[in-house]
């Protein structure tokens, strides 16, 4: 929603900051998607805590962890050797409320951008 309304201060065209907005947000979900899928099947721990940037590879490995990220989670139910599996995914769930802190963060001072900025933002569109 802050990207989107950051960019229709911007652009004068509604849909042309619709569209910018979605396709931005799609091109950042896929890189996150497809590299926390790369790093959850192919590393260990590390991959556990990156795959919890994108939703949809958190809840995927969440839910099937042998097969989403497998070099972390055993075929034996167990994490990273002994670790038991909830032990991989207490660490994902904790990663995820770190994501999920990370992108308050980020929306937070983008709002503050846009509240600071938004009396020159509207003197230019106007001139």
């Amino acid at each position: 929603c802050m990207l989107g309304l950051q960019l229709s201060l911007k652009w004068s065209r509604t849909i042309v900051a619709v569209m910018a907005s979605v396709a931005v947000l799609a091109g950042i979900c896929g890189v996150l998607g497809v590299c926390g899928f790369t790093a959850a099947a192919k590393l260990s721990g590390f991959g556990v805590f990156v795959s919890a940037f994108s939703p949809y590879t958190a809840l995927c490995v969440l839910v099937n962890p042998q097969e989403m990220a497998a070099s972390a989670f055993g075929p034996g139910g167990t994490f990273e050797g002994d670790a038991p599996e909830w032990a991989g995914r207490l660490l994902l769930v904790v990663a995820i409320l770190m994501a999920s802190l990370t992108y308050c963060l980020i929306v937070w001072g983008m709002y503050r951008s846009m509240v600071k900025n938004f009396d020159m933002i509207i003197r230019r569109q106007h001139q």
